[in-house]
């Protein structure tokens, strides 16, 4: 008798596994497909000295730089949000 139970019991735990995932992956194939556009090579190298204002931005949270470094940096992340991939039809306002 114990065996039959276990028997059942494990059959009821599978069939409701299996309706569980079917339902997941009926939601999952709703959801909104987004594609990206492919990511480009950087066209900036970066030297021991640009790597040094970026470790200093980064431990005086930005307060602490010149404007040339301010400007280098901003090179940097525009080089950067250019060359990542991102959301096709997304458009930054900075460009």
């Amino acid at each position: 008798m114990k065996r039959y139970m276990i028997i059942i019991l494990t059959m009821i735990f599978t069939l409701s596994s299996f309706a569980m995932a079917g339902k997941v992956s009926n939601s999952k194939s709703k959801a909104k497909k987004i594609k990206y556009t492919r990511a480009k090579k950087s066209n900036i190298k970066l030297t021991a000295a640009d790597l040094a204002i970026i470790d200093k931005a980064i431990q005086g949270n930005f307060s602490n730089l010149t404007n040339d470094e301010k400007d280098k940096l901003a090179q940097f992340l525009s080089d950067f949000g250019a060359n990542t991939a991102h959301e096709k039809g997304s458009r930054s306002s900075n460009k």
